[in-house]
């Protein structure tokens, strides 16, 4: 995989601006792989779509993450910084929606890892409760026991227990929490780790950076937008530093 070049990063961030947060990593994803289509990347279990886009953020920005926390109880900013090499993310590149099974207190369940399409369904519930059940619904494809198919809503709770277990194993990298300690009053507590959110701060960011530059760029020396978003970032450097006001235009 290549990090997204400066113009795929443009068009990626233009398209996720018209998109809710949750829509916007598959916008990233479908800019790094054009070849695949946005259906395949839906329905990629959660840990390997993550696990795609921290490989897409090493080969962008490099591998060290940083970010930052609100501190819940004396409000102080905390900033905080990862080496991906920490995370298990190449055993799962790769990973498909294949039917997964389990067997607990005489129940057999054929169910699904959740996906970016559930969180998307789940968006529109009105509560909690709400999206858990859809959550369920979705993601068990059957179930039954000797007496014949189980509906997913009657599942005994101790088996929607083990059922989220067996998600978490199967999938670690779908829900990453980030134990924090705060500097300045010692409050401790647990953040997820959010890589898809983190991953658009940084392409948004990066976006602001090409347009000024761009903005700058074709104002000096006339060039286009393509012939600018074309260069190496070394060359773009080196043609803003000569539109300084201290070195004569060349």
């Amino acid at each position: 995989m290549r990090g997204l070049s400066a113009r795929q990063a443009l068009e990626a961030w233009e398209r996720g601006e018209q998109l809710r947060p949750v829509d916007r990593p598959i916008a990233l994803l479908a800019a790094a792989f054009p070849d695949l289509a946005v259906g395949q990347l839906r329905d990629l279990p959660l840990g390997g779509r993550d696990a795609l886009l921290f490989r897409l953020r090493e080969e962008t920005f490099g591998r060290s993450v940083k970010g930052f926390a609100l501190c819940p109880e004396c409000g102080a900013r905390l900033e905080f910084e990862l080496d991906t090499r920490g995370f298990p993310i190449d055993q799962l590149l790769g990973m498909t929606p294949e039917p997964q099974q389990l067997e607990a207190e005489g129940l057999r369940v054929a169910f699904r890892l959740p996906a970016s399409t559930d969180f998307v369904a789940m968006g529109r519930c009105r509560d909690p409760q709400q999206a858990r059940a859809l959550l369920i619904d979705r993601c068990v494809l059957a179930a039954e026991d000797e007496e014949g198919p189980v509906l997913a809503a009657a599942l005994p709770e101790t088996v929607v227990a083990e059922l989220a277990r067996r998600m978490e194993d199967l999938d670690p990298m779908a829900d990453l929490p980030l134990a924090i300690e705060c500097a300045r009053c010692t409050f401790s507590w647990t953040v997820v780790l959010d890589i898809a959110a983190i991953l658009w701060r940084e392409i948004a960011d990066l976006a602001v950076r090409l347009l000024d530059e761009v903005q700058q760029l074709a104002r000096g020396y006339g060039w286009s937008e393509r012939e600018i978003l074309e260069m190496s970032t070394a060359r773009r450097r080196f043609y803003l530093k000569r539109l300084s006001p201290e070195s004569e235009l060349v």
